[in-house]
């Protein structure tokens, strides 16, 4: 009698609300990537940043609950930086940078 032991996988919830936040002068860089994800039936949110930047690109998830979710929106948009992260305005931010 052998016990499985594994952690089930966790789900991607493709419901769950994105925000996208563009660090570069590029204009429209941030829509431009939440239009791939909307595609994908992502909720996004774009907004310019305050300047409150991290030093590269990087997908943030609140909860571990979030972490296949923002591995999926990472994997979308081409990012391999995910990290967790306290006090967000919405359960996964996508920041991207130059």
């Amino acid at each position: 009698d052998q016990t499985d032991n594994a952690t089930p996988q966790q789900a991607v919830n493709t419901g769950t609300e994105v925000r996208v936040v563009n660090a570069t002068n590029i204009t429209g860089y941030a829509q431009s990537k939440a239009d791939v994800l909307t595609c994908r039936v992502y909720q996004c949110f774009c907004q310019q940043s305050d300047g409150n930047v991290p030093s590269q690109t990087v997908v943030w998830y609140q909860n571990e609950t979030d972490k296949a979710t923002a591995e999926n929106v990472a994997q979308t948009l081409g990012i391999s930086n995910v990290q967790q992260s306290d006090g967000l305005v919405t359960p996964i931010v996508v920041v991207l940078l130059d």
